[in-house]
């Protein structure tokens, strides 16, 4: 509002929600799911119980198809994210070759997106059917 006054312009303040639902999309898990099978790994595309957070990934996958990974690294038990033991565990070598397995997998599914066009039509096509219903 100081902005606004200063400037001689005005300013109008519209208060929301903070974090969107997240927009799941059935090709893009697919992919993801397929390329970090090839490295061994186990993927959970939708998870069997509801699962709470807040991340503005929602807000992104509102405007675009896009994909939300999450992986497990191994932990002390009763460690959970966003504290000291978490943060430990994740500077260990197991954790860091999970992220780059993570990463590769990403960048993969991406690389199919861009360049299969059944691929990219099947991913738009997935978002626009999920925003509209």
């Amino acid at each position: 509002k100081a902005a606004a006054l200063a400037t001689g312009t005005e300013v109008e303040i519209t208060y929301g929600a903070l974090y969107a639902d997240v927009v799941l999309n059935e090709t893009i898990c697919g992919l993801y799911a397929s390329h970090a099978a090839g490295y061994g790994q186990q993927v959970t595309k939708i998870s069997p119980i509801v699962v709470t957070g807040s991340t503005d990934q929602g807000n992104v996958s509102q405007a675009m198809p896009s994909l939300h990974v999450m992986f497990s690294i191994p932990t002390e038990d009763g460690v959970g994210p966003h504290n000291a033991g978490f943060a430990k565990a994740a500077g260990t070598d197991i954790a860091h070759d999970k992220a780059i397995i993570v990463g590769k997998s990403m960048a993969l599914a991406g690389f199919d997106i861009l360049t299969k066009d059944d691929v990219y039509n099947g991913m738009k096509a997935d978002w626009e059917k999920a925003m509209a219903a």
